[in-house]
């Protein structure tokens, strides 16, 4: 019984595939397959199908008739055949003219990352992505803060405070910006 139900299933198999037919949709100047042609029921218009990237499309022997369209080929309607060729459509398009003026401004971003050390250890450092916008003729500059991270090595500096009794903070020009800006360093923004 179990050898029965085996070999109907694969005359079926047999059969469907015997019932289809492979169309190779190619290109009628260059004979390369297309890509991304779109297979429809010539009669009903129902999509049947995408082509792949090798232009092979598996037809049933029910449709007497496909149509195929692209967006950079003439659409065909035509008989199941083995081979359609599709003909290139020719885009003519108006000559134009493209002229550049001088720009308003000019945008320059500046990545920085400012460590501050205490015995050549790194214990704080600020991260920040600042984009300056100059005029078109130089003479002014504007600035804006994208990103603005301060972090604290916590447990280093609480290491420096047992080994010494005080921690000296030299100058240090991005961490005096920002503490003018008035940002919190507690706080990623």
């Amino acid at each position: 019984m179990f050898r029965l139900l085996i070999y109907s299933l694969c005359t079926l198999y047999s059969l469907s595939l015997s019932a289809q037919r492979k169309v190779h949709v190619i290109d009628a100047t260059t004979l390369l397959p297309i890509e991304n042609v779109v297979v429809t029921d010539a009669q009903l218009g129902k999509v049947l199908g995408i082509t792949p990237k090798n232009g092979l499309f598996l037809s049933t022997s029910q449709f007497k008739k496909l149509s195929f369209s692209h967006l950079s080929y003439q659409p065909l309607a035509a008989p199941v055949a083995d081979t359609v060729r599709l003909v290139p459509r020719d885009y003519n398009i108006a000559p134009t003219e493209v002229t550049a003026k001088a720009a308003d401004y000019y945008r320059l971003r500046a990545v920085v990352r400012s460590y501050q050390y205490v015995d050549s250890i790194p214990v704080n450092f600020v991260d920040a992505v600042l984009d300056f916008y100059v005029n078109g003729k130089g003479n002014k500059l504007e600035y804006r803060v994208l990103k603005l991270d301060a972090y604290k090595d916590k447990a280093r500096i609480r290491e420096n405070n047992l080994n010494r009794s005080k921690v000296e903070v030299d100058d240090n020009g991005l961490l005096d910006w920002v503490s003018a800006q008035h940002i919190s360093t507690n706080n990623a923004y």
